[in-house]
């Protein structure tokens, strides 16, 4: 393999797929491929409401970027869309254009449920569940009170994401409690790590979403980030501003994690792709193609929010420097071992970001032994470093960051303070770890009126 085929093949490499490459399960990209291939996945669509399109089409979303076996799904689609994007006039049609395909449940395949378990069901399925700030999946065989409070987008969305994740763990074979687990969050009591979808921790009903956004970085994070906003009940999209700051293509590889991202896009500037889709939905957007480097200051008709969503620890040691009010940044793990982990972090905070991210030189004496067949194939050391420092990705893993990142934002506006810190992992929902921030640190941020659930008719996942 020469340096020119090595390097289109990892601008192709699924995020996924990787994985299996540093596990030492597959020693070509050829073969990391074909694992994901075996994948499939099935969703099951029993009760219609916004909150369940939501869901369904956030599992799809991520699904059919690992799952390249294919994702299919079955149920009454043949529904009025409920939720403001995608634009389609039904939700199969808004399936269809996602990855999904149409098909009778396959008691082989790990099936996603949307709506009530029923007594005959095998026990490989999962059941989402999204109520008030709350979302989650449990066993179809779970006994859960029913919902009494109407969902939020990012508690849907969530559910979403953590069903994706739960259905790649059954997949995967690797983690033997998959599917027989309850695992979820409060958005509005993270800190509630047990019975986080009872009553008593459902939060407010929305009065308000916050309109003005600076958001830095377009790729796994930033695209979850934006699909957030885009699922939220933004009554006047106008009346939202979003300034977009990258300056990477899209490529190959980018669609197998960034959930906004499409084969057609392949080539475009991320800035303009994800600016095309926030118009067409009726946003207000400004590009910025630079890097960030903390030579600039702010203007005062600028966001006040910076939503830092960038893997690079120049930028995010600089972060504070353009003078932002608020700052929400996000980063997740890229290894093996970590790829599932989320950290969240605001400023301004106790520590600065530039104390937070130090300069860590990258270990060079390991890299050729995860792969010796490429190595013994002629690639040369620039090469195996290149795919060293390649990250392992998931797009359900963004897709959990998201809601989180964008519900801080809530809480600030519905008299809750942002968290100093969250840091989770998708393996173990349980063991999160959160730091309070005090309330008085707290800002006026820029808001806007939500479409009420009435005008929606969002209904909850478990009634």
């Amino acid at each position: 393999m020469n340096s020119n085929e090595f390097n289109n093949q990892l601008d192709n490499l699924n995020r996924t797929a990787k994985l299996f490459l540093d596990q030492q399960e597959a020693t070509s990209f050829e073969e990391s491929h074909q694992k994901l291939r075996q994948y499939r996945l099935h969703a099951e669509y029993r009760a219609n409401s916004a909150a369940n399109q939501i869901g369904l089409l956030t599992l799809i979303n991520t699904a059919s970027r690992f799952a390249l076996g294919g994702v299919t799904v079955s149920g009454d689609l043949n529904v009025p869309m409920q939720v403001p994007y995608p634009r389609f006039q039904t939700l199969g049609e808004a399936a269809i254009a996602l990855g999904a395909a149409p098909a009778e449940p396959d008691m082989l395949i790990p099936t996603v449920i949307f709506g009530e378990g029923k007594k005959e069901d095998p026990e490989r399925m999962i059941r989402a569940i999204a109520t008030g700030w709350s979302g989650g999946i449990a066993p179809v065989s779970a006994s859960l009170p029913n919902a009494t409070r109407p969902a939020i987008a990012p508690a849907a969305i969530l559910s979403g994401a953590m069903a994706a994740a739960e259905g790649f763990a059954l997949l995967s074979g690797n983690e033997p409690i998959a599917g027989r687990r309850i695992a979820g969050m409060s958005l509005w009591e993270p800190e509630r790590i047990h019975n986080w979808f009872s009553d008593d921790v459902v939060g407010p009903d929305l009065i308000a979403l916050p309109s003005d956004f600076w958001l830095l970085g377009l790729g796994h994070l930033g695209q979850a980030f934006l699909w957030t906003i885009l699922m939220s009940p933004y009554q006047n999209p106008e009346d939202v501003h979003v300034l977009l700051q990258d300056f990477d293509d899209i490529t190959g590889s980018t669609i197998s994690t960034s959930i906004l991202s499409s084969a057609d896009m392949v080539g475009v500037r991320k800035t303009r792709a994800m600016a095309r889709i926030l118009d067409d939905a009726g946003f207000r957007t400004t590009v910025l193609e630079r890097r960030f480097d903390g030579n600039f200051k702010r203007l005062p008709d600028d966001p006040a929010v910076l939503i830092c969503c960038v893997d690079n620890k120049k930028a995010r040691k600089v972060m504070e420097r353009p003078g932002f009010p608020l700052i929400l940044e996000a980063g997740i793990g890229q290894t093996k071992d970590d790829f599932r982990s989320l950290r969240f972090h605001s400023f301004p905070a106790k520590r600065r970001a530039h104390d937070l991210w130090r300069d860590e030189r990258q270990k060079s004496g390991e890299i050729t032994n995860r792969y010796t067949e490429l190595s013994s194939q002629g690639l040369d050391p620039c090469g195996l470093a290149r795919l060293a420092n390649t990250a392992v990705g998931a797009p359900f893993v963004g897709a959990v960051a998201g809601p989180v990142i964008f519900s801080q934002l809530l809480r600030a506006l519905h008299g809750r303070s942002i968290h100093a810190a969250i840091d989770l992992d998708l393996k173990t929902v349980t063991s999160r770890r959160m730091i309070p921030k005090p309330s008085e640190n707290s800002m006026r941020l820029g808001f806007v009126r939500p479409v009420t659930h009435a005008e929606l008719g969002i209904q909850p996942m478990l009634s």
